[in-house]
């Protein structure tokens, strides 16, 4: 487990899912969070970013935690981006330090202004899920990381959070009244109103599961460690809902149920749920990293990459996710009429 305190990587997750606040709070709020994670880093920044298209790669507004004047506009690093080094970099990548990708441009000009903070390194945590969209958080510190021990600590699912409430703040955004709930619970487990297929029984089933997930994970009840406790609030429930928190003037919490599916190609070869596995697998996941997001088992991410893998003739991942991209219709989208929880 890295230097965190305890509750300290589960107060990331909390801040991100805090969706509704204006996008320089927001950000803010997952720095603060991400400071008090890791407490040495000289200085912090955040911003969200589209490599959909690494031609034409963008990023919103940056926030900075700690001096940064030396830092000059991203802008005029821009031009000497690479498409393959945004792919491999912002694409891709979960964890990881800045000076060990290959490619980085003007690395030794990165390293004199990584001394003007009195840091040696950047430790990048990168929520981006299968669209290629997601928000981007670095962390300047007096030492080099040991990423490994990052990724032993959690951090690839706080990740994988960052990115899951990026593209839930997306849709929110997207829509021109504000978006209805598919379900409230309270922190019991007790379902106060439920529509749609939310409302079935299997649905809310799961939804009790995942409140009950999430609510231990917060106790710290039954965990050793907060690895373990960030390792049972999955990023999704049923590949469907993300949960988040909805207070009454009252004070009273809720626990509300957002529908979040992951934004995927079109194509009729592949089922939905096929094609969200192999988004996932081509921006760089492993199964259980996968399972994790999409609140899936392992097992059954495996099952379904191996038939899409035989519905497109294709033996490798690498091959899968290749004959997926260059075969698929390039718009990519969210879903776009409900289906049962256990669809696939």
């Amino acid at each position: 487990m890295t230097r965190s305190k305890q509750g300290a990587l589960l107060s990331i997750v909390e801040a991100a899912y805090a969706v509704e606040r204006p996008e320089g709070e927001w950000l803010g709020g997952i720095l603060d969070a991400l400071n008090r994670a890791y407490p040495a880093a000289n200085a912090l920044c955040a911003y969200t970013f589209d490599a959909s298209n690494p031609a034409k790669f963008k990023t919103g507004n940056w926030v900075w935690r700690g001096d940064h004047s030396a830092f000059p506009d991203f802008s005029e690093f821009l031009p000497l981006l690479t498409p393959d080094y945004i792919q491999r970099t912002w694409g891709k990548l979960q964890v990881a330090r800045a000076l060990a990708e290959p490619g980085m441009p003007r690395k030794e000009a990165y390293v004199e202004k990584l001394q003007t903070v009195e840091a040696r390194d950047s430790l990048n945590v990168n929520g981006v899920d299968g669209s290629g969209n997601g928000i981007f958080a670095a962390l300047f510190l007096p030492r080099s990381p040991s990423v490994r021990n990052f990724i032993r600590g959690g951090w690839t699912r706080v990740a994988t959070h960052l990115a899951t409430a990026a593209r839930l703040r997306r849709m929110l955004a997207s829509v021109s009244i504000p978006a209805s709930s598919d379900a409230v619970l309270t922190p019991s487990g007790r379902v106060v109103d439920a529509n749609g297929d939310a409302s079935e029984r299997a649905s809310l089933d799961a939804l009790r599961r995942a409140v009950a997930e999430v609510e231990r994970a917060r106790s710290g009840r039954s965990f050793d460690t907060e690895t373990e406790a960030i390792h049972s609030w999955k990023a999704l429930v049923a590949a469907r809902w993300s949960l988040v928190d909805s207070f009454e003037s009252d004070g009273r919490r809720y626990l509300v149920a957002r529908r979040n599916s992951p934004n995927v190609r079109r194509m009729a070869a592949l089922s939905r749920r096929e094609r969200e596995v192999v988004e996932l697998a081509g921006a760089g996941h492993t199964n259980k990293l996968i399972a994790y997001a999409l609140g899936i088992s392992a097992s059954t991410v495996g099952v379904l990459l191996h038939r899409a893998a035989g519905k497109l003739e294709v033996k490798s991942r690498n091959d899968l996710v290749k004959r997926y991209r260059d075969t698929s219709a390039s718009d990519i989208g969210g879903e776009t009429s409900p289906k049962g929880p256990h669809s696939n």
